[in-house]
């Protein structure tokens, strides 16, 4: 039993990549059978059906195949992964993306570190969210291309401070083809005026949902760096306003450390290192009556190592 392949679903193949959702179709009789002249070519690969469209592998989802999303196309008929592709020499080529880890610390009762992402409108992965991600051009640096990718997507222009984190290379993370990214890690300011598209949302980092691709690992790996970095470097500037005070600061140093911190402890650590002096006072008592709070900023808005020895953990309670 089989059903014919339409030339409208041959072109849609061809324009996607992917066999449209709405036909089914069986193998056309034997494996191996060549079905028109467009270059398709029906066959057997592992269990499953495949049809070739120019050298694109299309592989149809019988009764027994896995519909796991995080490792195919989640079509209801099909699995699409294009053909590895080389050079005359033999070298493999294939895609190199990089991706975006974009974190600030969110205002409110309690401060709560937060993750730049946006939901997927195609497959694979269509409707989860994901990472800022793009490919890297031939004519640019991969940071160009961070840069470029979060302003075409998102519309953030301007980071406090960016680093690299590290590649993943895993063959399988990327469904539609080999795809090797290399992420980065950005930080926004609480202070920052920002004109973000409508498709970009801010997630608390502690409630992360399902995530596209192998992001979920990328956010982890970015937060492992950013706590290993408050202990020996002024990297909170980044996330920190202009001017504040010791306990908004406080705020920020526990959303992003995730434990709590002693504020008189804190300002001793961050004066003996130089961070932070002192700016003023603001108008007004503070939240509980009495004396103004001071108001502080940080000496140097240039990312720095001022402790290499240090360790800032969690202190103890009585």
């Amino acid at each position: 039993m089989c059903a014919k392949m339409t030339a409208s679903c041959l072109r849609a193949a061809r324009r996607t990549r992917s066999a449209p959702c709405s036909k089914s179709w069986s193998m056309a009789g034997s494996e191996g059978v060549e079905v028109g002249a467009g270059g398709v070519t029906f066959g057997a690969e592992g269990g499953r059906t495949v049809v070739v469209i120019r050298r694109l592998p299309i592989r149809f989802r019988d009764e027994n195949f896995s519909t796991d999303s995080r490792k195919h196309l989640n079509c209801s008929i099909c699995v699409v992964k294009r053909a590895p592709f080389r050079d005359r020499t033999g070298v493999a080529k294939y895609r190199h993306e990089v991706l975006a880890v974009v974190l600030r610390a969110a205002d409110g009762e309690q401060a709560r570190l937060q993750v730049l992402v946006r939901r997927r409108e195609h497959e694979p992965f269509a409707g989860e969210l994901a990472l800022p991600s793009g490919p890297v051009e031939v004519d640019e640096s991969m940071e160009d291309a961070v840069t470029r990718h979060l302003a075409s997507q998102l519309g953030l222009s301007g980071l406090a401070h960016r680093e690299q984190l590290e590649t993943y290379s895993d063959p399988e993370r990327d469904p539609f083809e080999r795809t090797i990214a290399t992420a980065y890690l950005g930080l926004v300011p609480r202070d920052a005026e920002l004109s973000l598209v409508s498709e970009a949302v801010w997630v608390d980092v502690t409630d992360l949902p399902e995530m596209a691709f192998d992001h979920h690992l990328v956010i982890e790996s970015a937060l492992k760096r950013l706590r290993g970095k408050f202990s020996y470097t002024n990297i909170a500037f980044a996330l920190a306003p202009a001017e504040f005070t010791m306990a908004s600061l406080r705020g920020i140093y526990e959303a992003a450390l995730g434990h709590e911190v002693d504020v008189t402890n804190l300002l001793r650590v961050l004066q003996r290192r130089g961070q932070i002096e002192r700016v003023g006072t603001q108008a007004g008592s503070g939240a509980r009556g009495g004396r103004p709070p001071s108001t502080w900023r940080f000496t140097s808005n240039e990312y720095q190592v001022t402790d290499p020895f240090a360790a800032l953990g969690p202190g103890r309670r009585a």
